[in-house]
């Protein structure tokens, strides 16, 4: 169960970055869908 959530923190740290590294190359937000697929995946993997 440990492993589970050290993987699921792992994985979100990782699309957080990604979408950091998008908005410092000029990439603006995101669309709802988007947004709310994002957010689905996450507590999915909750």
């Amino acid at each position: 169960m440990e492993q589970e959530r050290f993987e699921s923190r792992e994985r979100l740290l990782k699309q957080l970055l990604a979408a950091e590294e998008e908005r410092a190359m000029g990439r603006m937000g995101c669309t709802l869908e988007e947004m709310e697929r994002f957010l689905d995946e996450i507590l999915d993997q909750a």
